[in-house]
């Protein structure tokens, strides 16, 4: 059997194997959060782009950048996994790359009217639907795993 990101552990950090769950419930403060971020870019664009506007394609372009940063991220994870030259361990990289993702996402939602975190929880739902299962976004009153 392969060796898979999944099932191999790092030091110091959590091991998760085909079958259990690690489970962190969001508090309603981390969907507020959601607010929060929408809120501290709207500002921060005033700021960097003095009043104008960006490009969608500037938008798609700059995301692109930051995906790419969080596989290079990904690719030292791995390599430690794989026994190779180059590799590292430390997740911090990783955290502020997928940040920065996440602030480009919002930056493409905020530039279009999207209300991400309400088209994430209808995506999530048409995907368990589309599948079978039976998770659900609102599921979070919910106590089983």
């Amino acid at each position: 059997m392969p060796n898979t990101w999944a099932n191999t552990a790092l030091p110091g950090r959590i091991r998760v194997v085909p079958g259990d769950i690690v489970q962190r419930e969001m508090q309603m403060s981390d969907i507020d959060g959601f607010q929060q971020l929408r809120n501290a870019n709207i500002r921060r664009h005033a700021e960097w782009a003095k009043g104008g506007s960006v490009s969608l394609s500037f938008r798609g372009l700059e995301m692109a950048g930051e995906c790419g940063e969080v596989c290079n991220e990904l690719k030292k994870i791995e390599r430690v996994r794989l026994g190779l030259a180059g590799g590292s361990d430390d997740l911090n990289g990783l955290k502020e790359e997928l940040a920065d993702v996440l602030i480009c996402l919002d930056l493409i939602a905020m530039d279009l009217g999207i209300d991400l975190l309400e088209e994430t929880k209808r995506k999530f739902d048409k995907t368990s639907v589309k599948f079978g299962l039976t998770s659900r976004f609102a599921d979070d009153q919910s106590s089983d795993p």
